[in-house]
């Protein structure tokens, strides 16, 4: 039993957010405990869960959360921007439709989404620079005017007049780079005529200056450019009047390049390294003390760090030496298969299967909304929840079937048993690996409380639970 309880990790949080809502309007519970992507206005910080953005007043310390139910108009975020000048926040989606946000007002531009244009449109990066937002897309970069709030122009870095993905942008020496699938390419911002390729110079320096480079920044006079190499890890280089390799860590990839107040961050999975303006390392984070990270970005802002952590949340770094996190009551994760609710207890199943009925091996993701609070059970070990069923009698009381790993017995969030091939009658698929494969649960009318009767399907075939441990075939 005890390895049981240690294989289940459990996880609550206290609902701190304001009282009920009004009766007829609409509230999110989206997962606000992961962080994707992150931008700093002058007196908040905006976080992209991916699917909303989680905002920090760092003068009251609150939080709070904008979504569609609060104006945003979509879900399913691939990049935020923050225009300093203008106190725009800039939200491009996957679908890449943009919004806006002024002063709590969401203003619209679904220009590219209802554009027609061949192959890949997606929204890399964001980067802004006076009244104009520079998005690094699939088919080049668009500038859009965010003070009249409309697409200004779209610009072709790259060899030839076809469609080249650019992944990051930066600004310096009063040139624009522009880092994409084919080489780092190089144009006068004083040029007015960027829409065309050959306005575009490639830098030739790098070891393949055809290369794909996708992390740019520049600081210090120097230009430092990501080449991501998957059999090794990826290389930054340096280039200034010549081109050096500046870092390089055996298998690490890195997930974003910002500018800092005396210099520059780099940021991977497991590390954030602050470097000075001429290149040299300043401070590393490679833990909060408390636990490790997961980093997709951080920023630092005067003497503090702000990291977005894909399995935490917000983290803010005082000092960059104590460290804590920010986020907001909520389910584990934003797949949803299945939603059970009896007796003021709602649980919310993440796992599924594909339309061939294989299983998605997502990590086995149970969330219990009960008395305006949220209880998250996730193991990394057991995955792909796929139905719940709670006892009638004892709210307390619950099941959570698994489609390959058998049943799940809780009582008060606890597990208090695992059924599978190894204790019970139940047996695995017949194709070798697939476990217990469980889908539908049903309770019939005469069970008693400690001995439910219970039914439920695996696969096809529909077997009842007569007694604890004991399944007889249904014929």
């Amino acid at each position: 039993m005890k390895k049981l309880l240690l294989i289940t990790a459990v996880i609550i949080f206290s609902d701190s957010l304001p009282g009920q809502q009004p009766v007829g309007s609409w509230t999110d519970h989206l997962n606000y405990n992961t962080a994707k992507s992150i931008a700093a206005g002058s007196d908040e910080i905006y976080v992209s869960t991916g699917s909303s953005v989680l905002v920090y007043n760092k003068e009251y310390s609150e939080l709070k959360k904008l979504s569609p139910v609060s104006g945003l108009s979509e879900t399913g975020i691939s990049s935020i921007g923050w225009s300093d000048e203008n106190n725009i926040l800039v939200i491009a989606y996957k679908s890449t439709n943009l919004d806006l946000v002024l002063k709590n007002t969401v203003h619209n531009i679904p220009d590219i989404m209802n554009k027609y244009i061949p192959g890949n449109k997606r929204i890399n990066r964001i980067r802004t620079l006076g009244k104009y937002a520079y998005l690094a897309t699939g088919f080049g970069i668009v500038v859009v005017d965010v003070v009249k709030m409309e697409i200004y122009d779209t610009w072709k870095p790259g060899p030839g007049p076809d469609n080249n993905e650019v992944f990051d942008i930066a600004f310096g020496n009063n040139m624009f780079y522009a880092v994409t699938a084919f080489g780092t390419w190089y144009a006068d911002q004083t040029n007015q005529g960027l829409a065309y390729f050959g306005n575009w110079t490639q830098i030739k320096s790098l070891p393949d200056p055809d290369s794909r480079c996708n992390h740019a920044v520049f600081s210090g006079g120097t230009l430092y450019v990501n080449v991501p190499e998957e059999s090794s890890g990826d290389k930054v280089y340096a280039i200034n009047d010549g081109t050096r390799l500046h870092s390089f860590y055996p298998e690490v990839t890195n997930s974003s390049f910002d500018l800092a107040p005396e210099g520059f961050t780099i940021s991977s999975p497991g590390s954030l390294n602050y470097y000075r303006d001429n290149g040299s390392l300043r401070t590393t984070i490679t833990s909060y003390g408390w636990g490790s990270p997961n980093i997709s970005q951080g920023i630092v802002i005067k003497n503090d760090a702000w990291i977005s952590d894909i399995s935490i949340g917000l983290i803010y770094g005082k000092n960059m030496s104590v460290y804590s996190s920010f986020n907001i009551p909520g389910p584990s994760s934003n797949y949803v298969v299945n939603i059970t609710s009896s007796d003021g207890k709602t649980i919310i199943c993440g796992g599924g299967t594909d339309d061939s009925w294989n299983r998605l091996n997502r990590p086995l993701q149970v969330s219990i909304s009960e008395n305006s609070r949220f209880t998250n059970i996730v193991s990394e070990t057991y995955g792909d929840a796929i139905r719940s069923l709670i006892d009638p009698g004892n709210s307390s009381h619950f099941f959570i079937s698994s489609w390959g790993d058998g049943l799940f017995e809780y009582n008060n969030n606890t597990l208090i048993k695992h059924y599978d091939a190894a204790n019970s009658p139940l047996r695995d698929g017949e194709t070798p690996g697939s476990g217990v494969k469980i889908c539908g649960l049903a309770m019939d009318g005469q069970k008693t409380s400690g001995s439910p009767r219970l039914m439920y399907r695996k696969v096809s075939k529909y077997l009842s639970l007569m007694e604890p441990g004991s399944f007889i075939p249904r014929k």
